[in-house]
């Protein structure tokens, strides 16, 4: 969380807040809704005392996952796109397809294949035709795409083995991550979290860099300070 303060004459600052320290004495804190929740009418009805199940048609998807097989081998096999990884490491991120009425009105290439690149920290767009058989466009682009499952439990995993976290983190506690942007540069990075079902917050974390496969920061968020990582050859922290 960051807070940005500016005074008169002087360019905003922005201050990094670490989270509150844990209240365990008196138990977890209320929840709190700010702003206040207002203008809701107040239920005045009974109860619930039971449930009735729903039962909803399965909705089919866009691509069969045989499909989606073909389409990964072609993109990978296309000349443009092995130029763009040279043999590198990246991430299939995954495939989308434009509705129905893009295809109506002409789109000539409504299915997007997207890579994520870690050597070059880009992701890699591919877009093909209706029936995914015929590629149109390859393209280079600097963002950052959605985090797959495999991403993030790989950073899960390089945040529990760290020595630094490896004592602290037994199986006791439950890990997750979430993509986050870097202030200096396009890095795969992860804000990953350590704690116990049962609990509100969290009680360790760390900041993990998939595009060097390094830990580059942990802490505690419990008030004990774990110290910050040396970063690794070549990582900027």
């Amino acid at each position: 969380m960051s807070v940005s303060s500016e005074k008169r004459g002087e360019p905003a600052q922005h201050v990094y807040l670490l989270p509150p320290p844990r209240v365990l004495q008196h138990g977890e804190l209320p929840p709190v809704i700010e702003p206040a929740l207002r203008g809701v009418p107040v239920f005045d009805g009974p109860a619930p005392d039971h449930f009735e199940p729903f039962e909803s048609e399965e909705v089919q998807p866009a691509l069969s996952s045989e499909s989606l097989e073909r389409i990964q081998e072609a993109v990978l096999a296309h000349s443009s796109v092995r130029e763009h990884l040279d043999g590198g490491r990246f991430e299939w991120i995954g495939v989308s397809i434009l509705d129905e009425k893009a295809v109506e009105d002409g789109v000539e290439a409504p299915v997007l294949a997207i890579i994520y690149s870690y050597d070059r920290n880009r992701a890699i767009e591919v877009r093909l035709d209706a029936e995914a058989e015929k590629i149109h466009d390859v393209s280079v682009v600097a963002y950052q795409p959605p985090a797959t499952e495999e991403e993030i439990h790989r950073a899960v995993e390089l945040a529990r083995s760290d020595p630094r976290l490896a004592e602290n983190v037994g199986d006791n506690l439950v890990g997750s991550a979430i993509l986050v942007t870097s202030p200096t540069n396009n890095h795969r990075r992860f804000d990953v979290r350590f704690g116990c079902p049962t609990e509100r917050l969290p009680r360790h974390m760390a900041m993990v860099d998939l595009s060097r496969e390094a830990v580059i920061t942990v802490g505690s968020c419990c008030g004990h300070d774990l110290g910050h990582a040396v970063p690794h050859e070549g990582v900027e922290p």
